[in-house]
């Protein structure tokens, strides 16, 4: 693994008003994720939506 890039939208109600703990939350989930040698390829935000995308090159 080379590069990982990570991309996540932040434009719907689990951001809302503590955008900022919602957006840790996830990376925290994706650095544990991939601490366990995991490779998700969707983030999903508490309200189980899909709010990103995970690129492993």
């Amino acid at each position: 693994m080379e590069k990982v890039s990570v991309s996540i939208e932040t434009c719907n109600s689990a951001f809302e008003d503590n955008g900022h703990l919602e957006l840790s939350r996830i990376l925290i989930g994706l650095a544990e994720n991939i601490a366990n040698n995991n490779k998700p390829s969707k983030l999903l935000d508490i309200n189980g939506n899909v709010v990103g995308t995970v690129k492993y090159e």
